[in-house]
């Protein structure tokens, strides 16, 4: 062996081309790295889309249930806005009307967190669908024409809305509010 074509520590090898062998090396593990995700890729879509991002979405349902949570938005909003001296108009009785015909289309049977009898159909046939409501409402339970009845729920309404702390808190309270709201307004 010649002298001066010996290899010292200095002198990297190089391959055929002349690029040394750790670059070349380093480029052909990437790109077999490259193809390698790009072969796993397909399956790993397939079972997040699939498996994970349901069983995620399970999970997250069974800590906050929106249906039950909010079933009754209309009237909330409407008692949010009235200030309430003497007893409601006919705008809130159809707002409470709308509210309560439309939760037994969304409740899920046994679910314990609900209120509302799901084989009492009273609300559905006793009001008529174009009003008057206040007075529908009042023949079914006249406790609608107290004014207790108002003042709790605006009580309600009153407690989420003054409540102060971080937006995930006040949402949690509001939710809180509409849940009782349904539960006191449901027999």
């Amino acid at each position: 062996m010649n002298p001066s074509q010996s290899i010292t520590p200095s002198t990297p090898l190089l391959t055929a081309d002349g690029i040394p062998l750790k670059v070349s090396l380093r480029r052909s593990m990437r790109r077999n790295k490259i193809r390698a995700f790009a072969l796993i890729f397909p399956t790993l879509v397939f079972l997040l889309i699939i498996f994970i991002f349901p069983i995620g979405n399970l999970l997250t349902r069974s800590v906050d249930d929106q249906l039950i949570n909010s079933q009754l938005p209309l009237t909330f909003k409407a008692l949010e806005q009235h200030e309430l001296q003497d007893l409601p108009g006919e705008e809130i009785y159809e707002t409470i009307f709308f509210d309560l015909t439309t939760i037994n289309k969304f409740l899920i049977e046994k679910n314990y967190g609900e209120e509302v009898d799901l084989n009492d159909s009273g609300w559905k046939i006793r009001i008529p669908k174009r009003g008057p409501f206040k007075e529908s409402i009042l023949s079914i339970s006249p406790k609608w024409g107290e004014i207790e009845t108002w003042l709790t729920l605006k009580e309600f309404v009153d407690d989420a809305e003054n409540f102060e702390g971080t937006k995930f808190e006040e949402k949690v309270v509001k939710k809180r509010a509409e849940f009782k709201i349904c539960s006191y307004l449901t027999p």
